[in-house]
């Protein structure tokens, strides 16, 4: 097939043909009114944003380039890297510090002296880092016309293929859009090695990638514009990392004088299937806390390493992991991430945390949904005082399984003898309507549920814990809400609180 050059700046056409559809692609060099718009930047920030731009949709980019100055530039892109942190947990952006050094090496390595720096390798780079494996295309010039120099990247995670070529032979290469039927002869001899292999490694294409025959080389060729359309960029963490998935909650009890005891509790997926050679499995969770400024005042890990009994085939258990800190009331951000470091598995997640002052008035503090609440018999990382309180973040909960409730009430006012005396009265309201079939409505029961219960306690000084278990029996599938009142004896003073959950069929 002959090919004739194709100039730079003239918009190149490319059909794409993918399941016998026919669609037209369009690339461009950067439009003109973006190059307009890039002016009133600094050359540095003009560099950064011709790198940042490949990994942003139109609108993230049009937002971008209405940035009045460098500063708002910096703090558009400061802001979009903060919000895809693959671990809040850890002090550096994996994704942003990949980007950097993809950005960087792709103005190196793919140089070209104008805006955005680099030719379409360097954009290819940027989104999808170094390829498996890249083949140089060398010149050639035969009966059938002229091949330019080229250049053939495959990446085994998008199964594709990236083919440029170096059209008007000035070291720029472009996309080759026009249809393929496949190498040739000699057109894909000459293995260079990947860009990050070792000095010396010879990296090839999979056979399998480029000899299947002409149909599925050329879907391979073809699919880069689909993946490039569903997944515009991708980093190692999206592929080594896999989910790790788990549920927490962050809660704050009275620890001292002006400081609260704040649980994080987490239940995490562990899998302890029985792989010869390995006797435990580890999991690390890691929770940080911030201060309003993003000032990390206090960071704390838990390891646990759970037996694997020899056997055990598709074990999967939710475990419990609990870490404690002390901190004064207040404002806070905070993360908290579980990892699998044997299988690279991990997930973070982060919030605000508000940590409650429990020492002026009456209080309760946030209620604790527990797997069990039962009397200390040995040591327990979730001892508290005499109880095992083993929480249950995730707060859902199979009929007829009991729902353990746990929480401590503060500041209640003394009787001459130091007695406190309360009154507990506690609502479960349902959130969710129950379905009724027709028999079920002419028998009388009802959609909705809203039962309560009362009791009476007292206590040697002005703190106390309190411990109930809830009957699931008369629930059905769908969301409830726990609402818990104290009356206090001696002042009359009232505090509540309210907290959802759920009951699964």
């Amino acid at each position: 097939m002959r090919r004739c050059p194709v100039v730079t700046f003239v918009l190149l056409l490319g059909i794409l043909i993918m399941g016998g559809a026919t669609t037209l692609i369009s690339q461009t060099s950067p439009p003109q009114e973006i190059a307009l718009r890039i002016e009133r930047f600094s050359p540095e920030m003009r560099a950064e944003i011709g790198a940042v731009q490949y990994v942003l949709t139109s609108t993230e980019l049009d937002e971008l380039l209405s940035s009045a100055d460098d500063y708002e530039c910096r703090r558009w892109i400061d802001n979009y890297w903060n919000l895809r942190d693959p671990i809040f947990t850890t002090p550096e952006n994996e994704n942003r510090v990949e980007h950097d050094r993809r950005a960087a090496l792709a103005r190196s390595e793919f140089f070209i002296p104008r805006w955005p720096m680099c030719d379409q390798r360097g954009e290819v780079y940027i989104r999808y880092g170094a390829p498996d494996a890249r083949r140089i295309i060398k010149p050639e010039v035969g009966p059938g016309g002229t091949t330019p120099p080229g250049e053939l990247w495959y990446y085994r995670r998008h199964e594709m293929l990236v083919l440029f070529e170096d059209a008007v032979g000035r070291g720029e290469y472009t996309y080759y859009l026009e249809r393929v039927k496949g190498p040739r002869g000699n057109r894909m001899r000459g293995i260079e090695r990947s860009l990050d292999a070792p000095t010396g490694e010879t990296i090839d294409i999979p056979s399998v990638a480029i000899t299947s025959g002409g149909g599925q080389y050329q879907k391979r060729i073809n699919k880069f514009y689909a993946v490039r359309q569903a997944t515009p960029s991708s980093y190692p963490f999206n592929f080594q990392q896999h989910q790790l998935p788990f549920v927490f909650s962050v809660d704050n009890f009275r620890g001292g004088e002006w400081v609260n005891r704040v649980d994080v509790n987490v239940e995490f997926v562990a899998d302890l299937s029985w792989i010869p050679g390995r006797a435990t499995s580890e999991y690390v969770t890691t929770a940080v806390f911030w201060d309003t400024n993003r000032k990390e005042i206090a960071r704390r890990e838990q390891r646990l390493q759970l037996p694997i009994a020899e056997g055990a085939v598709d074990s999967v258990r939710m475990m419990p992991s609990q870490i404690v800190f002390s901190l004064p009331p207040g404002f806070y951000y905070m993360a908290v991430t579980v990892e699998e470091p044997k299988s690279s598995k991990a997930s973070s997640y982060r919030t605000d945390v508000t940590c409650q002052d429990f020492e002026s008035k009456l209080a309760i503090s946030d209620i604790v949904f527990a797997s069990r609440v039962r009397t200390t018999t040995r040591t327990s990382p979730f001892s508290r005082g005499a109880l095992e309180v083993v929480p249950h973040p995730a707060r859902r909960y199979r009929k007829p399984q009991p729902i353990p409730i746990y929480f401590e009430v503060y500041n209640l006012g003394l009787d001459n003898r130091g007695l406190s005396s309360y009154n507990v009265e506690y609502r479960i309201i349902s959130r969710t309507p129950r379905q009724l079939s027709f028999w079920d409505s002419l028998r009388g029961k009802k959609s909705s549920l809203d039962v309560s219960s009362t009791f009476h306690s007292s206590n040697q000084g002005s703190q106390d814990t309190v411990h109930i278990t809830l009957g699931s029996e008369n629930m059905w599938e769908g969301e409830f809400a726990l609402h818990v009142k104290i009356t206090d004896d001696v002042t009359r003073a009232e505090v509540s609180r309210e907290v959802a959950f759920n009951i699964l069929e």
